[in-house]
């Protein structure tokens, strides 16, 4: 142990090959000997969530479940599962180790995103044959047919109202060729 102790003193961070004191738990959770600065100014030493390990890099459970990672009370509810911090440098290593190259992954993300929108596509498709659209009839939940209500589109009328005309009991009343009537008893 004490000759492991004086390796980690004096050994060199991954990062800037300068001899800085480490980050432990970096060291201890990851086995990487990498400073503070290059922690936090090299993206490779960066933690990033399960989550998006499996987006970013496509690594299923089985593998993730074997990385190291570091273990931290989710930050949403701490009766949720805890939060699983990885390296991003691991988990690359594994993407690269599964699929070979970065090219492949890219490669193998724009086939996913492609078989994705396909069934997205068809998916709308179905759903559109089943609600019976584009010109089809629509069936209620009984099975018959509905017919779409007739809307009859009336040109708007102005009131055409011609001379008054006195009445009997002292009111006057014109009337409309559309046969409204109206009533008035003037002053």
């Amino acid at each position: 142990m004490d000759e492991q102790e004086k390796a980690r003193e004096i050994a060199f961070c991954e990062g800037c090959g300068l001899e800085e004191p480490c980050d432990g738990t970096y060291l201890s959770t990851f086995s990487v000997y990498v400073c503070s600065e290059c922690r936090f100014a090299n993206p490779s030493y960066k933690l990033i969530t399960k989550d998006t390990a499996k987006k970013q890099f496509l690594l299923p459970d089985s593998i993730l479940d074997e990385l190291p990672c570091i273990r931290k009370a989710n930050p949403k509810h701490e009766g949720f599962a805890p939060l699983r911090l990885f390296l991003q440098k691991a988990c690359q290593d594994a993407a690269i180790q599964l699929y070979k190259s970065l090219q492949n992954i890219a490669e193998e993300k724009r086939k996913r995103e492609r078989k994705r929108y396909e069934k997205a596509v068809q998916r709308t498709q179905t759903e559109v044959t089943r609600q019976g659209v584009f010109g089809k009839r629509r069936k209620d939940k009984h099975g018959v047919v509905r017919k779409r209500p007739i809307v009859i589109e009336e040109e708007e009328h102005v009131h055409a109202f011609q001379r008054e005309q006195k009445q009997d009991d002292g009111t006057w009343t014109k009337e409309c060729e559309c046969g409204l009537s109206i009533s008035v008893r003037k002053m």
